[in-house]
């Protein structure tokens, strides 16, 4: 059984230590795919909260390739929802109409439980890329103009440079394209101009 209250105070602390982005790498879903038993109202609520304390959440769309609003991805405002492509390109597991964008998904390697490193696939590991991403932008930010981004800016800066994949736009397969962080940087430099409206 999901444990929504334990969870939701694990978000709360890593947002009050300080964590800049919530990488979640998992769903609530229970046993019947897309179950509406998976919306959780602690977990929503400590999402929300790390919204308002300007935390970047990132969250993975799950994995049996079809169209499903798993949570947390599926909260909707301020939470970037990650799907998964393959080395070469391909849309692979779920998608749905809160998906933003999508990044590797297949063929990560990373270490393995027994021990070693292995070979993994799936949106948990798709996820990370994103993450990353979001903490590189906050931190080359402060590093030239000795600010701060939002989290709105972080999201928009991920969606915005995106590769488009399939159609021109957002679509549900692929969100607004594939991540690419030199071009999210770039975004950054002249002549562009950031412009944070109060």
């Amino acid at each position: 059984e999901w444990n929504g209250p334990f969870t939701a105070q694990v978000i709360n602390q890593a947002v009050d230590s300080g964590a800049l982005a919530l990488n979640m790498s998992w769903t609530t879903r229970r046993e019947v795919p897309c179950s509406p038993s998976g919306y959780d109202p602690d977990i929503r609520q400590s999402l929300v909260r790390a919204y308002n304390y300007n935390r970047v959440s990132v969250a993975a769309m799950g994995n049996e390739s079809i169209e499903c609003r798993a949570y947390p991805a599926g909260y909707g405002h301020g939470i970037i929802a990650v799907g998964a492509i393959t080395s070469t390109g391909e849309r692979i597991y779920n998608w749905g109409n809160h998906i933003d964008v999508v990044a590797p998904g297949t063929g990560i390697l990373t270490t393995s439980a027994g021990g070693g490193y292995g070979n993994v696939s799936g949106t948990s590991f798709s996820t990370p890329h994103v993450t990353g991403l979001a903490s590189l932008l906050q931190a080359f930010y402060q590093s030239r103009t000795g600010g701060n981004l939002y989290n709105d800016d972080i999201e928009n800066l991920v969606r915005r440079s995106a590769t488009n994949m399939e159609t021109p736009g957002w679509d549900k397969f692929t969100g607004t394209g594939r991540i690419d962080a030199d071009s999210a940087m770039k975004l950054l430099l002249p002549p562009n101009d950031l412009a944070q409206l109060v």
